[in-house]
């Protein structure tokens, strides 16, 4: 779930802990999020390219914090370069084809247009390939195989 509105990731979360969460900001950021704190209930911190470009330490210290960047828009060459060298999780682009040449992958048909994942593991020091494939999944479905649906609690009766 993603939202350029704390409290409603907030509620979210709290309704489905289990439902990961992204925050969005495409305006300058508050000092808290530029050290690495997230609000409560958010996961990944999602920022407009301009905002990395202005505060390039961002995905660092949000990445020392144990939470994913996700960038937004990067459609530039040099845009592109700066997110990778960033090492940030996520490249959302209207130019993918681009995105993935610059990242020395070529081309994948199952790639959807738009998101270019970069894995990071954190249970070891391995390093993973800088990019990997996005799963496309049946919609509604979740890791694992089994279908989203709302806790019981968040049902009405």
């Amino acid at each position: 779930m993603m939202s350029f509105s704390a409290p409603a990731v907030f509620r979210m979360s709290a309704l489905c802990p289990q439902l990961p969460t992204v925050l969005l900001i495409a305006a300058p950021i508050g000092s808290s999020h530029l050290g690495g704190a997230l609000p409560e209930g958010v996961s990944t911190l999602a920022l407009d390219v301009a905002v990395l470009r202005q505060h390039p330490e961002v995905v660092a210290n949000q990445h020392g914090a144990g939470h994913d960047v996700y960038v937004l828009t990067v459609d530039a060459d040099d845009d592109i370069r700066l997110c990778l060298e960033l090492g940030v999780d996520a490249i959302i682009s209207n130019r993918p084809g681009p995105v993935l040449e610059i990242a020395g992958r070529p081309d994948s048909p199952r790639q959807p247009a738009g998101l270019i994942r970069r894995g990071r593991d954190r249970s070891s020091s391995a390093r993973r390939s800088p990019l990997r494939r996005w799963d496309r999944r049946r919609p509604g479905a979740r890791p694992g195989g089994a279908p989203w649906a709302p806790p019981a609690s968040a049902v009405p009766a």
